[in-house]
């Protein structure tokens, strides 16, 4: 994180419960939600480092 410098610290964002409903709900709506016992986490992270292997 060095390299991006004091331009990438945001130490007071935090994710709001309404912002996050408002994220999810055209998913919802079209039929995408899944029980609790299916819900995965989605690891960004992974996916990016999956596609530079490819």
């Amino acid at each position: 994180w060095v390299a991006y410098g004091a331009s990438f610290c945001v130490a007071d964002a935090h994710p709001r419960a309404q912002a996050v409903a408002q994220l999810a709900l055209p998913a919802f709506e079209r039929g995408e939600g899944v029980s609790a016992e299916q819900a995965q986490p989605v690891y960004l992270r992974d996916q990016v480092i999956q596609g530079a292997v490819r």
